[in-house]
């Protein structure tokens, strides 16, 4: 199959939706978006004024337990390129005959995502918290401070949200992956609350973005299909209809008169 052939549906409905502009002003999603960028960058701000600099009670002998850093030694590794490959390929499988498209969307959605990632991560050069403490530092460019946001939790929040769109029934599970591994950035003492909160954002825009562009073909539903056969085939033992128009009374042509009728018979 031809890349065309990929990605020619997709400009085939961005040209509808730029179409119906007038539809698209009040259009639900589009409100819905809105307000999970705004609800995501107050809670980023409120995790940088209030969350970050209580972060040094992860150094309480509670968290330095072996069993927190194996969970965070899982999370590194479900968030990063050791084995995100091996999930990718499962998705794959599991997507059948629609895996070019879910191969195309990932990959896209990925360049955006740690593009973007990356991007912010130079232009703010914020130190991780087991560099330095103070979640009030940014020293902009900077080749050794990348906190700022985190790219294992974009990383997830963008593989959730491609996911959940193609497997809406194991959506919760793929949006549960993605908590754990931000959850354990934070416990790895890598990131704070706030790059997290602000990875998670730029992960799920970037998925959205690209699903924009080539949504998900549903998979039919063979039940469904046979409901709707059943429902519209006639019933074998109904009368047809044109043997009753057609049909003669018994009485005609035996020289007998119909039930109280007064009328001679011919």
């Amino acid at each position: 199959m031809r890349l065309e052939a990929i990605v020619e549906p997709g400009r085939e409905r961005m040209r509808e939706e730029h179409d119906l502009d007038g539809q698209r002003d009040c259009d639900p999603k589009r409100a819905a978006a809105w307000l999970l960028v705004t609800l995501t960058a107050v809670a980023a701000l409120l995790a940088y004024l209030y969350i970050d600099p209580r972060l040094k009670i992860l150094e309480a002998p509670l968290f330095e337990r072996e069993i927190f850093d194996a969970i965070a030694h899982v999370g590194n590794l479900l968030g990063g390129w050791r084995a995100a490959p091996m999930l990718v390929a499962i998705a794959l499988i599991a997507a059948a005959y629609r895996w070019r498209t879910l191969l195309l969307t990932l990959v896209v959605g990925y360049v955006i995502q740690t593009g973007s990632t990356e991007l912010i991560k130079q232009f703010t050069g914020r130190p991780r918290p087991r560099q330095n403490g103070d979640p009030d530092l940014f020293f902009g460019w900077h080749d050794g401070y990348h906190s700022f946001p985190s790219g294992h939790a974009s990383f997830a929040f963008l593989f959730a949200t491609i996911i959940g769109a193609y497997f809406p029934r194991i959506r919760w599970l793929a949006y549960s992956y993605a908590v754990f591994v931000s959850i354990t950035r934070v416990l790895a003492d890598a990131h704070f609350v706030s790059d997290v909160v602000v990875g998670a954002l730029i992960g799920v825009l970037s998925g959205v973005v690209v699903l924009r562009w080539w949504p998900p073909e549903r998979v039919p539903n063979p039940w469904a299909k046979a409901q709707q056969k059943k429902t519209t085939e006639p019933e074998s033992c109904a009368p047809r209809p044109s043997l009753q128009r057609h049909a003669k009374p018994r009485w005609k042509g035996l020289g007998l008169r119909p039930p109280g009728s007064t009328e001679e018979p011919k």
